[in-house]
């Protein structure tokens, strides 16, 4: 696969080490995300083609789109910038939906351009993708995979701590279409 790297925004943060005598013999870049990543394994129980996956929240609250950071102020914990979900005001944003995230899958075409494509994982095979999400906590989220305009849906019980990345590993994927699952 061909990750996108967009929304991936980190940030870093000076450590100066000196030695004994005070002199400073390096200066390292600690790297924090500023986002929070989900990364997701799904695993099938038996033969399933993918097109799609859908990750949306399940309330119809933003996941994605614009926030602020301010780099400069801390959190307590001194981690991580204040960041403030953005204004999804105004004309830019109207008619888009940032309570989900769509993760498209594509092959390239014998001009090199992406086009539409669908993966079949064999039984017990798996897929791992991340998703970048909104700088926030972020809980009741759900997972949709289409196979092809049958959809199969897995609620996630969890939250996802803001400025983290998460692991979702070996999620199974419901068995009949239309199902939805608890895991």
């Amino acid at each position: 696969g061909k990750p996108n790297m967009d929304y991936a925004y980190m940030i870093a943060k000076q450590e100066v080490k000196k030695d004994s005598d005070g002199n400073v013999n390096a200066v390292n870049l600690q790297f924090r995300p500023i986002v929070t990543a989900v990364e997701f394994t799904l695993t099938a129980a038996e033969e399933t083609e993918i097109s799609t996956v859908q990750i949306f929240s399940n309330d119809g609250k933003p996941i994605c789109g614009p926030f602020n950071s301010e780099l400069s102020k801390y959190n307590p914990a001194g981690s991580y910038p204040e960041c403030t979900v953005g204004s999804l005001d105004g004309q830019r944003y109207t008619g888009l939906d940032f309570s989900q995230i769509n993760v498209s899958l594509y092959k390239m075409d014998a001009n090199g351009d992406p086009i539409s494509a669908s993966l079949t994982l064999s039984a017990n095979s798996s897929i791992t993708f991340t998703v970048f999400m909104l700088p926030v906590d972020i809980a009741n989220l759900s997972i949709r995979v289409n196979a092809h305009d049958v959809y199969k849906t897995a609620k996630l019980g969890v939250s996802f701590e803001a400025h983290k990345k998460h692991f979702v590993k070996n999620l199974a994927l419901p068995s009949k279409p239309g199902e939805e699952t608890d895991p």
